[in-house]
C-alpha cells in the first residue's frame, strides 16, 4: 500500500479502492515491519545516541525512515531522496514549498540548530531556507532521532 504521513503515526492507503487504514504510534515495532514488507527490505539497526534513547530504526531507499522504541513504533521521518512520496493528505511532505506548507497548516517557522525548523501541529520539519519558495528537506512525527 501507498503511505500517507500523519502527526499521529502513518496511513496505509490502497490506490486500488480508495481505502485507508491508520497505522499510530504505539502498536508493536516488528508488526508495523510486517505490515509494511511489500515496500522491500529495509535496512535496519539501532541508534543508541538518540536524545530520546535508544532507538531501532527501518529505513527505506526513497527517504522513509520508522523509529522503534522499547518494541513499540514511536516516529517517522521522511527526507528528500523520496521526494513526493511520502506527504501529508493535504499533499505536504519533502520538496513542498513553504508557502505550501503555510497554505494548509498553522506553522510556526524559527530558527535552530538544524536550520530553519517549523512546527505544525505534530509535524515538524526543515526548510532550505526561510523564503517563501524553500522546500522541505526533512518531515517528520513522533520520536525521532535529530541532534540539536
Amino acid at each position: 500500500p501507498a503511505l500517507g504521513a500523519e502527526g499521529g503515526g502513518l496511513r496505509l492507503l490502497d490506490p486500488a479502492t480508495g481505502s485507508a487504514r491508520p497505522l499510530p504510534f504505539g502498536p508493536d515495532w516488528n508488526l508495523v515491519q510486517a505490515t509494511l514488507a511489500g515496500r522491500g527490505a529495509p535496512r535496519t539497526g539501532r541508534n543508541e545516541e538518540c536524545g530520546a534513547g535508544p532507538l531501532d530504526y527501518a529505513q527505506w531507499p526513497d527517504g522513509l525512515t520508522l523509529y522503534g522504541q522499547d518494541g513499540r513504533f514511536v516516529g517517522w521521518f521522511a527526507d528528500r531522496a523520496g521526494e513526493g512520496r511520502t506527504t501529508t493528505a493535504a499533499g505536504i511532505g519533502p520538496g513542498s514549498t513553504r508557502q505550501d506548507l503555510e497554505g494548509v497548516y498553522a506553522a510556526e517557522v524559527f530558527e535552530s540548530t538544524l536550520g530553519t525548523e517549523f512546527a505544525a501541529g505534530d509535524l515538524f520539519g526543515v526548510l532550505e531556507s526561510e523564503a517563501s519558495d524553500a522546500p522541505i528537506t526533512a518531515l517528520w512525527a513522533g520520536t525521532s532521532c535529530n541532534f540539536r
